[in-house]
């Protein structure tokens, strides 16, 4: 058409030009979204010139509702992180994560971005950093005693793009993370402590991710949250860099009590860490139970009665019901109690138990 309306015209090229994705490093970042099982999210905030990425967080095994992202620290290079370990470093860029609904159980993979400048003062130890992350609220500044360091990938784009980045998995929700010196360690890094009621005793789980000079566990139990007694031990793998789990059975529990339970972590060296508080109650029980151990046993064995409260008489019986010996008014509800059988010869024996008017 060469009249003027609608004339040709050739377009001999298009340039496409957007602004790249810069990382956060002042205070003012922040970005909230929601996030569900599966998904991989970039947290990013804008400005008035350009957005910038806090972290990136992939494949959550549940949905973690609205997450807010931002810098509880900034600056360049590193400061001291003391730990029940040793002194280490810790880089100054803290990037905290917090679920608008408390999270302790998500499991995931994270992905943390530093500039150039912020990892200039780590030199050539800037790919061999590992990835901390501490709870939320814990004081970066005293002496951390439980954290979860793993060992990321690290992507470095510092010479083309001007940062690089740090991914790594991560358990039990979310809190601040931040590099950390390759040499860093806890004496043990604990993932989970869990205590599940059975039909008959209450089970306790945990699991470490790494253990530096780790003699053990002492069980310890109570009945109102203040007073705790030890109850067993476990002992721990000394040093491993794997993961490794303990679990302990508390036979001795009485039904519709509620129970509170924790761990005391030994050093070699005798230092202690407590683990956090958990609580677990058996169901109901409409009869009487009766816990024995050793069995076979020679010399002494322990009885622990369940189902009843008070003093129990006791009468040990032969196979064909002839009364052997008897034990008057034993308490063995609170705690086992240890019967003496050294002068009773081997054979078949039957316990019978009366605690009140249950038999």
């Amino acid at each position: 058409n060469l009249d003027g309306v609608n004339p040709p015209f050739t377009i001999d090229n298009i340039v496409f030009s957007a602004a790249g994705l810069n990382v956060a490093s002042t205070v003012d970042a922040d970005t909230t979204f929601s996030h569900f099982t599966g998904q991989s999210v970039q947290y990013y905030s804008f400005n008035n010139t350009a957005s910038r990425i806090l972290a990136t967080v992939s494949n959550p095994n549940q949905d973690l509702g609205c997450v807010t992202a931002s810098l509880a620290s900034v600056g360049n290079g590193f400061t001291v992180l003391n730990t029940t370990g040793g002194s280490y470093a810790r880089s100054n860029k803290v990037i905290l994560l917090s679920p608008a609904t408390a999270n302790t159980t998500a499991t995931y993979q994270a992905t943390f971005y530093f500039t150039t400048a912020e990892l200039a003062m780590w030199g050539v130890d800037a790919p061999n950093l590992k990835l901390m992350k501490v709870a939320s609220g814990v004081n970066l500044s005293s002496t951390i005693n439980a954290a979860q360091i793993v060992t990321p990938v690290f992507n470095d784009q510092r010479s083309t793009r001007g940062y690089a980045s740090y991914t790594g998995s991560f358990t039990g929700g979310f809190s601040q993370f931040m590099l950390v010196s390759a040499a860093t360690a806890l004496p043990v890094t604990s993932l989970s402590f869990e205590s599940k009621a059975n039909a008959k005793n209450i089970l306790l789980q945990w699991s470490t991710s790494m253990e530096i000079n780790n003699k053990g566990f002492v069980i310890e139990r109570s009945t109102d949250g203040l007073r705790f007694e030890t109850i067993g031990w476990k002992d721990g793998s000394i040093n491993t860099n794997s993961a490794r789990t303990y679990s302990f059975a508390d036979n001795f529990v009485q039904p519709n009590q509620l129970y509170y339970y924790r761990l005391r972590q030994t050093d070699l060296d005798g230092r202690e860490n407590l683990s956090p508080i958990k609580q677990a109650r058996i169901v109901d029980k409409t009869s009487l139970l009766i816990t024995i151990s050793p069995n076979p046993a020679s010399q002494q064995v322990k009885i622990f009665t369940a189902g009843a409260i008070g003093w129990s008489n006791i009468n040990l019986l032969d196979a064909k019901g002839s009364l052997v010996q008897s034990w008057k008014q034993i308490n063995c509800s609170v705690a086992p109690q240890s019967l003496d059988i050294s002068r009773i010869p081997a054979g078949v024996y039957l316990i019978q138990v009366q605690t009140g008017d249950v038999l």
